[in-house]
């Protein structure tokens, strides 16, 4: 008996004659029709996917990418911003809490902050705007990570968006947003 189950599984009877081995299973027509229009809708779906992501428009303008180097500390020397505030570049090794804050955040210490898939709202108002500061706590409230909220230093002048008091920018990972003193969008 256990002979012939070995010629079995060998693909052979006690008889010698050839038996199909098990593991070949033959597919219908049908369910090999199925397979193939199945296969054709997934890769057309991905394909999708890729094309409508690079055809897209995003938010904000985009901000070409200086890398992602640690540095030690802020005052250590490191390669300039290409924006104000800064979407991408050398930062610190931590990050600035997620939520709200009352001073203003080191650029330093942002970037890895975007560079964790975060946003910053920061807003400029060196004679206070407590209107538009509650609105953007409304806003950035509704997030409980991924999101900081501080007032700016001050926008410098090169910078590619326009500064202003009572103005506000988000920035993320490459990409940088100006809204005007008007009411933020969301609130």
């Amino acid at each position: 008996m256990a002979h012939r189950a070995a010629e079995a599984i060998r693909g052979k009877t006690a008889k010698g004659k050839q038996v199909p081995p098990k593991a070949i299973v033959r597919l219908g027509r049908r369910t090999k029709r199925r397979l193939w229009w199945t296969l054709v809708v997934v890769a057309a779906g991905i394909a999708g996917f890729f094309f409508y992501q690079g055809v897209s428009s995003r938010p904000g303008t985009y901000v070409p990418t200086l890398g992602n180097a640690h540095i030690g500390s802020e005052i250590e020397f490191h390669q300039a911003y290409n924006s104000n505030p800064p979407t991408s570049g050398p930062h610190l090794p931590s990050i600035a809490p997620w939520g709200i804050h009352t001073a203003p955040i080191s650029k330093e210490l942002q970037v890895h902050n975007l560079e964790d898939g975060g946003v910053i709202v920061q807003y400029n108002c060196p004679t206070g705007c407590p209107e538009l500061v509650g609105q953007l706590k409304v806003v950035v409230g509704r997030y409980e990570t991924r999101v900081v909220l501080a007032p700016t230093r001050g926008w410098t002048v090169g910078s590619p968006l326009p500064p202003g008091p009572g103005s506000t920018r988000s920035t993320s990972s490459t990409r940088s947003e100006s809204f005007g003193s008007s009411r933020p969008t969301g609130a």
